[in-house]
């Protein structure tokens, strides 16, 4: 499905973003990356291209990872950010992981984006914390022997703004498709987008939010528990899509909000499994549903907690069969072809309204190297294009929630993604104090 979701207007990406305390030296944090990718077999390897296989393939030699190195202010962080989602991915090239470490006064940011075909969310904080604690002091010396080759450093004037392709044809679509839903009464089943049609590029609003307070079990005679920070969060973002279409004079219809639920990663280290183990869950609403927020989290609780009790790995497991058997009788170029217009002729009826990516806590207490600059904060950022358009990322230090609404701008653009976070953060005030 990701090998055929991917676009080259939208590449299927993962993305963290570490703000640190002090000064970052980029060779040490190269050299820290080389080494432990060398350590991670599964990242090193590139879809087949031969006439006659459909698995995966190893370049000969050693991969080595990009790293980019600009120093800008806070808001061009983000720009940069963005960018670094926004770039063309070649897959050819392994390892499809990229680095940026931004140099501020205030204290350095590191940022890693990978493609999802390799990592999901939870691979990519486990990669990520390995690479930050692996960088060298002068304490601890190298962490790897130099390698052979150097990776290509991304020219700054990649943040440069990004337009539309070829905007005509986007826009002569999305207008012929507005008017027959309007003359047709078709309820959305997606955000109604304010970005420009064919706009190339991802977008990348933070937020932050306090925990609230655990509610009330919605049923308190029983001894079922009441709904977690991440059924909150679901409730809040299909409550948050119905009035924003509202707010936009479209009537909404069910809608599907996408919940990847992976099994256990290791921690990091030489038995690590990291890969992309993301199982796909979605969480239906209705417009009764949505009518008042308590009902809401009560329909939200009760089809998560039956996605923990029977488990999501389990339809990635099968999906994952699938593909791995049409892939063994099958070249790789037919295989890509098939699946890119099997995945194009059902798009807007198979991609979800949005998605919530929550990776819940991160550590409290890294470090950039042994006694190196503290971090003080993770965000966590995941891509999907149209008719989706928009991931919420979500990660927990302490009792603060960090948000990234990562929006692609053909669906939303800057200030459309900003007030639609306005309308997200009054929903999950809304459904987490709802009694």
């Amino acid at each position: 499905m990701i090998l055929g979701s991917d676009r080259r207007s939208a590449r299927l990406l993962v993305g963290l973003l570490a703000h640190t305390d002090g000064a970052i030296d980029a060779d040490a944090l190269r050299a820290a990356a080389d080494a432990v990718v060398a350590r991670h077999p599964g990242l090193g390897v590139l879809p087949g291209r031969g006439p006659r296989t459909g698995s995966w393939t190893r370049p000969i030699g050693r991969p080595v990872v990009g790293l980019d190195e600009v120093s800008f202010g806070e808001r061009d962080t983000w720009r940069l950010f963005e960018r670094l989602l926004s770039e063309p991915f070649d897959l050819a090239r392994a390892p499809g992981i990229r680095l940026l470490v931004t140099h501020r006064p205030e204290g350095d940011v590191v940022a890693l984006v990978a493609h999802h075909l390799l990592l999901d969310g939870r691979s990519a904080l486990a990669l990520f914390t390995e690479i930050l604690t692996a960088v060298a002091s002068p304490a601890t010396g190298p962490a790897a022997p130099p390698g052979p080759a150097r990776a290509t450093v991304v020219n700054p004037a990649w943040a440069a703004p990004r337009g539309a392709r070829n905007p005509l044809p986007y826009r002569v679509v999305r207008a012929v498709r507005g008017r027959l839903v309007t003359r047709l009464d078709v309820p959305a089943r997606h955000i109604t987008p304010t970005g420009a049609a064919g706009t190339v590029g991802y977008g990348v609003y933070p937020m932050t939010l306090p925990v609230p307070d655990q509610p009330v079990p919605d049923r308190p005679a029983t001894d079922v528990p009441g709904p977690t920070v991440n059924d909150l969060l679901l409730a809040a973002c299909h409550l948050a899509v119905a009035r924003w279409n509202d707010e936009h004079g479209r009537r909404t219809g069910v809608l599907q909000v996408r919940m990847p639920a992976a099994g256990p990663v290791d921690a990091g280290g030489e038995g690590a499994s990291l890969g992309n183990h993301t199982g796909q869950s979605v969480i239906v609403s209705a417009p009764g549903d949505r009518a008042e927020p308590r009902a809401l989290r009560g329909r939200v609780v009760e089809q998560s907690r039956r996605v923990k009790n029977e488990g999501a790995s389990a339809a990635a497991g099968h999906s994952g069969a699938v593909a791995e058997a049409v892939a063994a009788v099958m070249p790789a170029r037919p295989l890509g072809l098939l699946l890119r217009a099997a995945v194009t002729t059902a798009r807007f009826v198979v991609a979800p309204s949005a998605a919530v990516s929550n990776l819940g806590r991160v550590p409290e207490d890294l470090t950039v190297g042994a006694g190196g600059p503290r971090v003080a904060a993770i965000s966590f950022a995941g891509t999907a294009g149209p008719p989706q358009g928009l991931v919420i990322g979500v990660t927990r230090v302490g009792a603060t929630l960090r948000l990234t609404f990562c929006h692609h701008l053909a669906m939303l653009d800057r200030a459309g993604a900003e007030a639609f976070a306005t309308v997200f953060r009054l929903a999950f005030d809304e459904v987490s104090r709802a009694r």
